[in-house]
């Protein structure tokens, strides 16, 4: 399971939200602030909330300033909520946010004064503002098993749409690739590359439901 949490919820990061609304995989976790929850229409299934009550309230949280070397304050609680799900409950995250550090990563401790076990580690997080971006990590993780660079499997082409290449299915062939303007999805259409076939998600499997006939032909 793969646990994307919302650190701001506003015109840069709302599109992100409503595309991983959208493909609703499985896969996919979306965490929110209780005020972005309340402020914002989030359906109910959607609503897993990063808040919680900490028992170390006198542990504090910081962000470490990569590119400056410094310690920062942090904005809003979600990051010391999110660094408590982590260190204390070993919960991974990546963060959706507005601005995202050097590297898109943040980069957490909890320390205090009195406690000198502290710090332990720093908590870092995988931090993006574009979906493309963060696709292109998950895909690097190895998230995604399907490929259309699998050569057992599809041929590519010498076509282009929206400045992606089209592949031909060995099997069926027909026509696929992927949508560059939401980057969750492909398109597939028949072998005679005219017909609309439906969309297919980032797993490969084809949801025929989907078939648009309004959908540009690829020749």
């Amino acid at each position: 399971m793969l646990n994307i949490y919302f650190h701001v919820l506003d015109e840069v990061t709302q599109p992100i939200y409503k595309e991983l609304r959208d493909w609703r995989s499985k896969k996919i976790k979306l965490w929110f602030n209780s005020a972005d929850c309340d402020r914002n229409k989030i359906q109910q299934r959607d609503k897993c909330l990063i808040d919680r009550n900490v028992k170390d309230d006198d542990l504090f949280c910081f962000l470490w300033d990569i590119k400056n070397t410094k310690v920062v304050p942090l904005y809003g609680d979600g990051l010391k909520h999110l660094a408590t799900w982590h260190d204390t409950f070993q919960k991974s995250f990546i963060c959706i946010d507005r601005l995202v550090p050097p590297k898109n990563r943040l980069v957490l401790f909890r320390d205090a004064v009195h406690k000198e076990d502290h710090p332990k580690g720093f908590i870092q997080v995988p931090c993006f503002n574009d979906l493309g971006k963060l696709i292109d990590y998950l895909k690097n993780l190895g998230f995604f098993q399907f490929s259309l660079e699998n050569s057992k499997r599809f041929t590519k082409t010498n076509f282009m749409i929206q400045g992606v290449p089209v592949y031909q299915e060995n099997s069926t062939r027909y026509y696929w690739y992927l949508d560059n303007f939401h980057q969750t999805h492909y398109e597939v259409f028949d072998s005679n590359g005219k017909r609309h076939l439906g969309e297919a998600d980032l797993d490969g499997n084809l949801d025929k439901n989907k078939k648009d006939k309004s959908k540009k032909a690829i020749f």
